[in-house]
């Protein structure tokens, strides 16, 4: 972390395959479960082990929204202070960044969008199956009516610029 730190890296992060889940439910319903909730549970590692404040120049990306992490806030003991502010933990989860792979209808993107800043929402999308295709993520995101024409334009481009400038082109 400490060299990540140092070369203040972008870390993009994505749950491992979870292939011994594949036939706890029919059509591998179990291993989009796990994979979120693999996600959900190192995101909580980085919080609890204070990586985000003891290393605040990396930049974490999380796949899959977060995981189950933007549903599950209580547990995360995410709110704001009596200041009205964002508690710590709040703080470091509003400065992530997440794609929108399996984040990306209408349910999802309600809480999701309340707790995650917009300029810290990424397009992504999941190469296998249907349900996260790039087209599918696109349609999703489209048919959301709380973006504007310029926030969806910055999930699908702006937003990740700040954190790759050289691909400016």
């Amino acid at each position: 972390m400490e060299e990540l730190n140092r070369r203040r890296a972008v870390a993009y992060t994505h749950p491992f395959r979870a292939e011994p889940m594949y036939n706890l439910l029919p059509d591998r319903r179990a291993m989009g479960i796990t994979l979120s909730t693999d996600t959900t549970l190192t995101l909580e590692s980085v919080l609890t082990n204070n990586i985000a404040t003891r290393f605040p120049d990396i930049r974490f990306i999380w796949s899959h929204g977060g995981g189950t992490m933007p549903y599950l806030a209580g547990r995360f003991n995410l709110g704001n202070g009596p200041d009205g502010k964002p508690n710590a933990r709040l703080a470091a989860v509003q400065g992530f960044y997440y794609d929108t792979a399996q984040a990306f209808n209408s349910f999802t993107l309600a809480g999701f969008t309340k707790m995650i800043p917009h300029p810290h929402i990424l397009f992504g999308s999941d190469y296998l199956g249907n349900a996260g295709s790039a087209g599918n993520v696109v349609r999703g995101l489209e048919s959301y009516d709380g973006w504007t024409p310029q926030q969806l334009r910055a999930v699908y481009r702006d937003n990740a610029l700040v954190l790759l400038p050289r691909l400016r082109t």
